[in-house]
């Protein structure tokens, strides 16, 4: 195996000649330009060498880096290392065709960096709606804003999913009334947690079966006084005394 690794040799630095000239370079500056061809060897080497040859590539720190250019940062995103993938994948300075590109990764680690992208938009979220790994589904839940992508993720099969649904901030009323009739507790609980929740389903919540759901009401400082009052003396101790807390406070205030 010694053999074979000498005889691939690298230089430790790339210099292009000043005659080398492509599509990519011609629209970079010089600097880029180096950076550009520099990264094209390195794709070049980390298809020949086995994994466990590799170290830290300076590729990876400069995938991670918010300065990196999206033109770089393009090339960095066919390279072979998953973490190189999805370090692109993160990074905000990412365009949306590499972040295209990278939502079809075969592996979910990297569309899950994609869809946690702060720089994620709709059109790249709507390609991982229906990502058959649901944390990705779960990551698309907390980043969109789309109330499309929202009802659709709000019937998932996975309960966690629609957890991440009822808690973001740009779920309509009607998806919220939807989740709060859920058959899992942790999602009703959430929708209790969400705020925008209408003050109708803090006191439908109030009158759960799930001591979850009505410790959440408890606990929230909007929920009506009446509300809190009915809590307060509620059969479970914990949910008593929570809605007793709030009321305290309340007071306080005013």
């Amino acid at each position: 195996m010694q053999n074979s690794l000498k005889s691939i040799s690298f230089k430790s630095e790339f210099k292009p000649s000043l005659e080398v000239r492509s599509p990519l370079t011609k629209t970079l500056n010089s600097e880029d330009a180096m950076k550009s061809m520099a990264v094209i060897v390195e794709l070049m080497r980390d298809r020949l060498l086995p994994l466990q040859y590799k170290i830290r590539s300076p590729y990876l720190s400069m995938a991670e880096d918010k300065k990196t250019t999206p033109e770089i940062l393009s090339l960095l995103s066919k390279s072979s290392d998953i973490r190189i993938r999805s370090a692109v994948a993160f990074n905000p300075n990412c365009s949306e065709e590499s972040l295209l590109y990278l939502s079809s990764d075969s592996n979910y680690s990297v569309r899950l960096k994609v869809a946690s992208n702060p720089s994620v938009t709709n059109i790249v979220l709507s390609h991982l709606v229906n990502d058959k790994n649901y944390l990705v589904r779960r990551a698309v839940a907390r980043s969109t804003y789309d109330i499309t992508l929202l009802d659709i993720l709000s019937i998932d099969e996975r309960y966690e999913v629609r957890c991440d649904v009822a808690l973001n901030k740009n779920c309509t009323k009607k998806i919220l009334k939807r989740l709060i009739l859920d058959d899992y507790q942790d999602v009703r609980a959430d929708v209790i947690l969400n705020d925008n929740v209408p003050l109708w389903m803090l006191e439908k919540g109030s009158r759960d079966r799930s001591l979850l759901v009505r410790l959440c009401v408890a606990h929230i400082s909007k929920t009506p006084k009446n509300v809190l009052e009915q809590l307060s003396r509620d059969a479970n101790p914990d949910v008593a005394y929570a809605a007793e807390k709030t009321l305290l406070s309340l007071i306080s205030v005013s």
